[in-house]
């Protein structure tokens, strides 16, 4: 078979099957169908040139350039629709005008008139009179593709750009084939090459459809870069291989000199050209794959990493350096379920873009937990996708630029999940950074939950802790509170003692009349230490009794009223006048104990209040609860002694026979105990204000919480 017809078919059935390949992955997309044309318009062009070859039949000069305008037609539309799939818009629809007009002008010999061949059988046609119109339309559509494929390549980003890098590599490789060898080297009358050209559509064509139906992509420009420098590599040992072979041809006469030769190569390639990779590598490296990583060198630093440490804070940050390092994010955040927290970690400024971050990864939180347990990838996302779930994520993702979403693993399952950004380097996640997630996913996952098990654990052992000082601390204060209340009544007994033992005395060797006084005297003692015991066994009986009240729903009213009935003579016999005024509503308490408290307090006004005073009792329902008032015109309580008014066995100078010093204590003890509160508000030679809040009563009889 004449090879040009050979090659041509090759072309033809090679395009023809890629063409039908996309299609089928996809019918229904749009840039799938466009390559489609693409692909079939090759497949048909080149089909033609074989059968024009074979049969030297006119009609299948006309076919080919029917295939050529399929072949544009199809450019044109993977120009504008790729790689975003976008309809073909209506306003490009005047670009088809050409073609269409080239289509039907072809059957009429505008374009090419005959058909000669060469010695080897290719055509060579003759141009018709309407052939620069041809050339013009074919320029214009190659030119305005050309043109949209550059402003789309500039436009996209991610694995859009890396998918134009690959339609645009694959367009170079073609046709500098075919400027090379179908119109540079047979200017200079050199056709032995000619078939390369054609065959190089092939390669366009595959690594066009490779971008479109491939989602992980290999890494194209390193592929390159590794392949010339392996070759640099490879030519460097072969001169030094030869050289030395010429070198030792020179002082060496042996016909062994061949098989010494065939050895050394032998030992070279076992031994020196691993090394000299390696070095090879080393050295470049760093100056052509900046951007790259080593995958085994970075799996095995992550387990010590991850293991080196229990506190979240300082694994997050470790684990955020290790990124760093590697896939080198535009930014990196954690977030954890099931809890309203969210730790930035990289590439984050100031707090409004925090919360925008957080409140969006938390919604991502969501959605990803319903798509999937693996790592989502926005590049493998379509945002055409049936599923509601995977469009809000990747319209999420693209707002927040996160290039992927990696669950982490717990014993309990996915309870965190990592956010990876956009690499800087504004490429897409690549096959080894996938496989790093998915090793991240597993490991990260249990040290994170190890972390944070060791963090509640720290917790918990600091609040013991912190409990058991307070314990302590509170056992102390209770110790040094009884300590002081036995101080006390020792200092309180004291007196009255040694006024009894003086008396007694007295009564030994006085006489009558003397004997007499004291005996008043020794009474009056008495009966003073009996109200001091009574009011001792009253403190304890309210400290280790607080919650043993008998409390049920008492009408204020009424309980204002009996304590005005029990002391109007009292306030009558010294001349003060006694009022009381009670709004109607309940409270929740004890009615002997709060009558005991107000009978005190009032008890207490009559001793500090001249004749002509007033003593108001008074009961009002209050926006924070109910409060009681007892207030006298009595002399008033100086500020010194208001803040200490309730302390145990405290007594305002002067008024040391006037009582114990408990009473005042007992009533806030009392109130304390029915979940209320006490205060007093007074100013000297005006009077004094005792205030007393308390719990109302609800309908269902159970109290409310008082005001404190």
């Amino acid at each position: 078979m004449n090879p040009v017809v050979f090659a041509e078919l090759v072309v033809a059935a090679s395009n023809l099957a890629l063409a039908v390949y996309v299609l089928a992955h996809r019918p229904r997309n749009v840039v799938h169908r466009s390559f489609f044309l693409f692909g079939a318009g090759i497949a048909f062009w080149a089909g033609s040139i074989a059968c024009l070859s074979i049969t030297r039949n006119f009609f299948f000069a006309a076919a080919a350039l029917y295939g050529g305008h399929l072949m544009m037609l199809g450019l044109f539309m993977l120009a504008v629709t790729f790689p975003d799939e976008k309809i073909f818009p209506r306003e490009r629809l005047w670009a088809l005008v050409p073609i269409a007009v080239v289509t039907i002008l072809t059957p009429f010999g505008l374009f090419i008139r005959s058909v000669q061949f060469s010695p080897m059988g290719g055509p060579v046609p003759e141009n018709g009179a309407l052939f620069p119109l041809l050339v013009g339309v074919t320029l214009f559509y190659l030119i305005f593709s050309a043109y949209l494929f550059a402003k789309q390549y500039r436009a996209s980003q991610g694995i859009g750009r890396v998918r134009m890098r690959y339609l645009i590599f694959g367009a170079g490789i073609f046709i500098g084939a075919m400027f090379l060898f179908d119109l540079l080297l047979p200017s200079f009358g050199i056709f032995g090459f000619n078939l390369i050209g054609p065959l190089a559509s092939i390669i366009f064509t595959a690594l066009t459809a490779y971008s479109i139906v491939r989602h992980r992509f290999l890494n194209i420009r390193i592929v390159i870069q590794r392949g010339l420098l392996y070759a640099c590599a490879i030519a460097m040992l072969g001169i030094l291989f030869f050289g030395i072979y010429f070198f030792l041809q020179i002082f060496i006469k042996d016909d062994r000199l061949d098989e010494f030769i065939d050895v050394l190569a032998a030992a070279i390639g076992a031994f020196a050209f691993p090394r000299f990779r390696c070095a090879f590598e080393k050295a470049t490296d760093p100056i052509f794959f900046r951007g790259g990583y080593d995958y085994a060198v970075a799996v095995g630093a992550l387990s010590p990493l991850l293991a080196s440490t229990l506190d979240l804070r300082t694994l997050v940050d470790s684990i955020k350096d290790f990124l760093a390092r590697t896939v080198r994010p535009a930014n990196v955040l954690f977030a954890f379920q099931g809890e309203d927290e969210s730790a930035v970690l990289h590439g984050v400024r100031g707090q409004s873009e925090m919360r925008r971050l957080k409140e969006g990864c938390l919604m991502l939180v969501e959605i990803a937990s319903g798509i999937s347990d693996d790592v989502i990838l926005a590049q493998e996302l379509d945002a055409k996708d049936e599923q509601e779930s995977r469009r809000r994520a990747l319209s999420l993702m693209r707002k927040l630029e996160i290039a992927a979403i990696v669950p982490l693993f717990s014993k309990e399952g996915v309870r965190s999940f990592l956010f990876v950004g956009e690499k800087l380097s504004g490429d897409i996640m690549r096959p080894d950074d996938i496989r790093l997630f998915g090793i991240l996913s597993h490991q990260a996952g249990m040290a994170i939950e190890n972390s944070r098990l060791y963090e509640k654990i720290r917790v918990t052992n600091e609040g013991l802790e912190r409990r058991v000082i307070e314990k302590t601390e509170k056992l102390k204060a209770m110790y040094d509170v009884q300590s002081r209340f036995l101080a006390d009544i020792s200092h309180e007994l004291q007196t009255p003692v040694a006024i009894l033992q003086g008396n007694l005395e007295i009564v030994e060797g006085g006489t009558d009349r003397e004997r007499k006084n004291a005996a008043r005297v020794a009474r009056t003692t008495l009966s003073g230490m009996s109200t001091l015991i009574n009011n001792l066994m009253e403190v304890a009986r309210l400290n280790f009794s607080k919650n043993k009240l008998h409390k049920s729903q008492l009408s204020v009213e009424r309980l204002l009223q009996e304590v005005s009935d029990d002391c109007f003579v009292l306030a009558v016999n010294k001349g003060i006048s006694l009022s009381v005024k009670a709004e109607k509503f309940l409270i929740y308490g004890e009615r002997r104990k709060l009558k005991e408290v107000l009978l005190n307090l009032i008890n207490n006004a009559l001793n500090h209040t001249r004749p002509g005073g007033s003593i108001f009792l008074r009961a009002v329902m209050t926006p924070g609860g109910p409060e009681v008032i007892v207030e006298d015109t009595g002399v008033g309580i100086a500020p010194k002694d208001v803040e200490k008014i309730f302390d145990r066995f405290y007594r305002i100078k002067g008024e040391a026979s006037r009582g114990s010093g408990l009473g005042l204590n007992i009533c806030r003890q009392i109130i304390e105990a029915h979940g209320g509160a006490i205060r007093v508000e007074s100013e000297v030679g005006k009077g004094s204000k005792f205030i007393i809040a308390l719990p109302a009563a609800q309908k269902d009889g159970s109290r409310m919480r008082s005001r404190i």
